[in-house]
């Protein structure tokens, strides 16, 4: 009897066992689950299967990655932060530090010559006032460095010589004619070249040379000079032959006429004088004229 009591009793027990086994193994399969819930929530996922990660989630926010548990691809979520739209614009941040220096370029064709420009004063002076250039710029060690234009030492006296001829009536023209170089009279022409014209002062250039309608230039120092006219013996013979030539000629007076700076000497006639400074220029002209008087 005891013993049936006792079969019973390790029956009844192992039942209980039996029955307590599913609720047991339910819980610590719950609780297994929730460890390993946990234990892949946060970083356990990987790209590629392996043994313990063989499961690809196809939905959920791990879709495409291996995981040990197909729960872990319905149940694990987002939080709000990351539920975030990463698709919007931010503001623009700062710009960057400027990156390195790129290597020198090649080296391009040389550009077309440009137009040439003014030449530029070299070593040049301002030309003070008061002066012949005045305001005007100079180049030092040149003939131009001088402000003031180089006053000659000399003077120049120019010298011009004329003939001409007067007729008392009308009916003597002729006379006169013959008198005035160029007229084609056959004889008896009276020419500028037909007179010596002398020069003197301090160093005349030249002081001595023929009558010339074309100023003759003489060059002399400073002072007074004198301009002297003589005609040659050929002047005498011209008039000798003009009044053998025209008759009813009764004289032919021959006068000399200085004019311009030089002035006559009234003492002789044939004389002029002047005054001459450096760097002065003047004038002397001799006029020889020839007064034709009928017979009475």
């Amino acid at each position: 009897m005891k013993s049936e009591i006792f079969t019973f009793g390790l029956l009844a027990s192992s039942l209980v066992m039996l029955a307590a086994i599913p609720l047991l193994n339910n819980n610590v399969s719950n609780i297994v689950m929730a460890q390993e819930y946990d234990k892949y929530r946060d970083s356990y996922y990987s790209q590629y299967p392996t043994d313990d990660k063989k499961y690809e989630c196809r939905t959920g926010p791990f879709e495409g990655f291996f995981v040990s548990s197909v729960e872990f691809c319905k149940h694990i979520k987002f939080n709000d932060k990351d539920k975030k739209d990463n698709n919007r614009t931010g503001t623009q941040g700062p710009p960057g530090p400027a990156g390195p220096q790129g290597p020198q370029g090649i080296q391009g064709p040389p550009g077309a010559n440009g137009t040439q420009g003014p030449p530029g004063i070299v070593n040049a002076e301002l030309c003070p006032p008061d002066t012949d250039l005045e305001n005007v710029f100079v180049l030092n060690g040149t003939t131009a460095e001088s402000c003031n234009f180089e006053t000659p030492s000399t003077g120049s006296l120019s010298v011009l010589k004329t003939v001409t001829c007067t007729p008392a009536i009308a009916s003597l023209q002729p006379a006169c004619d013959a008198i005035i170089a160029g007229t084609g009279a056959p004889s008896g022409q009276i020419t500028p070249n037909d007179f010596n014209i002398t020069v003197t002062g301090n160093n005349p250039n030249p002081s001595q040379f023929n009558g010339s309608s074309t100023a003759v230039v003489v060059t002399l120092d400073p002072g007074s000079y004198n301009v002297t006219d003589i005609g040659y013996p050929s002047v005498t013979d011209a008039l000798s032959e003009i009044i053998d030539e025209f008759q009813g000629i009764s004289t032919i007076i021959q006068t000399t006429t200085f004019s311009g700076d030089c002035t006559q000497i009234l003492n002789n006639l044939q004389t002029a004088t002047g005054t001459i400074a450096a760097g002065d220029s003047q004038i002397c002209n001799i006029q020889n004229a020839f007064i034709i008087n009928a017979m009475t």
